[in-house]
């Protein structure tokens, strides 16, 4: 029996420490998966100010913000009491391999938007919260759990930045659509895939996007072929490309 992903050549942007498994998968179906991380993610030096030390609420935005951020909230000493929510399934997996209890995670789409909708965020008055993050990113929780009364504190504690080798041999496969799919999982990684082959190329590519959010930006950008899934893990990346292998 043929493998499902059989001739498949899956272009992965993941930055290397979060792409193995997912091309690991592919590989099992028979894809190739072109390794071509568009990110690397470095610590990012920063203090966590003091009245975040008793934080109500501590919300991690990544798997990322957990493994840069929980050492640096175990040497504050952050007050032991403070519910601990994480936005995605990963995050809640790496956050319950750290402490062994029962996380926190909103609903799917799994983003800041379903947190904002749970009902322990509708009264957040007086409430002090954390937002363990990288560098940049949304302003959405900040600006929303501000305006319901809590004081937010964000403690940024690692950065996105271009990696310092890329894969020309890959480049060339996208720019010359020999690549069938292309595997994006954050705005900023698709902005860097953009500096690296040209928008234009990436119009007629089948982009697979890791949130709605992310393939309405690419469509904003006039890239045509987008799809968007559901929940951002490794099995939905897996199932939407299957999907399409079928058509």
């Amino acid at each position: 029996m043929t493998p499902a992903l059989a001739g498949q050549r899956i272009v992965v942007t993941r930055p290397a420490h979060q792409a193995q498994a997912l091309c690991a998968l592919i590989e099992q179906l028979g894809g190739v998966a072109l390794r071509l991380p568009t990110l690397a993610i470095q610590a990012h030096a920063a203090a966590l100010p003091t009245a975040a030390i008793n934080s109500d609420k501590i919300i991690f935005v990544s798997a990322n913000a957990v493994h840069y951020g929980v050492p640096l909230l175990a040497a504050a000493q952050v007050h032991a009491a403070a519910a601990y929510i994480a936005i995605g399934q990963k995050t809640q997996q790496a956050l319950q391999a750290v402490y062994a209890a029962n996380i926190v995670c909103p609903p799917s789409p799994f983003n800041s938007e379903a947190l904002l909708a749970m009902p322990m965020f509708a009264s957040v008055h007086a409430q002090t919260i954390t937002l363990v993050k990288g560098v940049g990113g949304r302003s959405l929780l900040n600006t929303a759990l501000s305006a319901r009364g809590a004081t937010v504190f964000e403690f940024p504690v690692y950065q996105r930045c271009a990696p310092q080798q890329v894969d020309a041999s890959i480049l060339r496969e996208i720019q010359q659509g020999r690549v069938d799919s292309v595997i994006i999982s954050s705005q900023a990684g698709l902005d860097q895939l953009v500096a690296l082959v040209g928008l234009e190329v990436l119009f007629g590519c089948a982009l697979l996007l890791g949130s709605q959010r992310q393939a309405d930006y690419a469509r904003s950008l006039g890239c045509r072929h987008v799809a968007a899934l559901v929940a951002p893990n490794d099995q939905a990346y897996v199932a939407q490309l299957l999907r399409s292998a079928r058509h």
